[in-house]
C-alpha cells in the first residue's frame, strides 16, 4: 500500500514539474503566472475536447499514405 502511495506521488510530481517546465519554456520566468494560467486553460480545453469527441476508427480515407519512392 505504501508503494502505491509513493508511486502515485511520483506520478503527480512528474506531472506538476513537467507542466512547470512547459510554462517556463513557452513563457519565460517573467511571465510565469500569466503563462501558467494560459497553459492551464489550453490543457483543460484539450482534455474537454478529447473527452467530448469520440475517436473515429481508421479507414482507408483518413489514413496518411506516403507516395512510393521513385526507382533510380
Amino acid at each position: 500500500m505504501t508503494t502505491l502511495i509513493i508511486f502515485l506521488f511520483r506520478i503527480g510530481a512528474l506531472a506538476v514539474l513537467t507542466f512547470g517546465f512547459v510554462v517556463l519554456y513557452e513563457h519565460g520566468p517573467s511571465g510565469f503566472v500569466s503563462g501558467a494560467s494560459t497553459e492551464w486553460h489550453h490543457l483543460t480545453k484539450f482534455v474537454e475536447e478529447a473527452r467530448s469527441s469520440p475517436q473515429q476508427p481508421p479507414t482507408e480515407s483518413n489514413l496518411i499514405v506516403e507516395p512510393p519512392l521513385p526507382e533510380s
